[in-house]
């Protein structure tokens, strides 16, 4: 009998799902947001811009985008770059996580597949499938935490939409 009420909840909550989803749409809510936020831009007929809040007014949209030096430990001098946006392009403003954070969620997806693969090892004992885990799984942390900075997998709320 249970098993025969999952799947009509499901499909209920499934159906909720985007009326659940918050209101977009609205330019003063991008003009809330805090200095320093982290956000992406999509702008008409361009690529999306991931970037820092500076500044809203009632037509623009003020952001900085800051480029790393390749080697920050050898190399200084990070450069920073000031965008404007008219608002008539801005097709779609989202919150982004920090890179902190983007790194840390790629170094959890890499450590655990890192560890699954070193885990899988053939015909080894399970003392030599328990280094390679921890082996593979740091490297996989490494790996994943490069990799979730530069291309972040989730994405947080949409606050304006056109």
């Amino acid at each position: 009998m249970r098993h025969k009420l999952v799947l009509p909840i499901v499909l209920f909550l499934v159906s909720i799902a985007p009326a659940a989803q918050a209101r977009t749409g609205r330019w003063r809510d991008v003009m809330r947001l805090s200095y320093g936020t982290p956000i992406s831009i999509q702008p008409a007929n361009a690529e999306r811009v991931m970037c820092l809040f500076l500044k809203a007014t009632k037509t623009q949209l003020f952001c900085q985008i800051i480029e790393q030096a390749p080697f920050p430990y050898i190399i200084r001098g990070d450069r920073a770059y000031r965008l404007e946006f008219d608002r008539r392009i801005v097709r779609e403003v989202r919150l982004e996580h920090s890179d902190r954070t983007n790194s840390l969620i790629g170094m959890g997806i890499g450590a655990g597949v890192g560890a699954a693969l070193g885990a899988a090892g053939g015909n080894e004992t399970a003392a030599e499938r328990k280094g390679g885990a921890v082996l593979f799984g740091m490297f996989g942390a490494l790996i994943g935490g490069a990799l979730g900075k530069n291309f972040p997998l989730f994405h947080r709320n949409v606050i304006y939409k056109r």
